[in-house]
């Protein structure tokens, strides 16, 4: 499989995952933007990049390039940080990598 049909798929399997999570990926309109932009990323990879999940407002839960080139991982900026916002930052990511791998 090419590499740009690969971003493709993955990017979409990345929306898929997580719609349920982040009701705006639910949204047609948002749900492409994004996965255009994870598809972006991955053929320019930018250590900067990231896609805000939550309200733009509150800007809490965030895509953010992966340690592993070609993937992505869910991320958390909510302050202040707790133990439950890690343990669903690594729920999230855990369920991520398991679809999309």
């Amino acid at each position: 499989m090419n590499k740009r049909k690969h971003a493709s798929m993955y990017a979409r399997h990345v929306v898929a995952v997580l719609a349920p999570h982040f009701t705006d990926l639910q949204q047609e309109a948002t749900a492409m933007v994004v996965t255009a932009a994870i598809e972006r990323h991955l053929a320019d990879p930018d250590p900067a990049w990231e896609v805000i999940l939550d309200s733009g407002y509150t800007a809490n839960w965030r895509l953010r390039p992966a340690v592993a080139p070609g993937q992505v991982h869910v991320a958390c900026y909510r302050q202040p940080y707790t133990s439950t916002d890690r343990e669903r930052e690594a729920q999230l990511t855990a369920l991520l990598h398991l679809k999309t791998s």
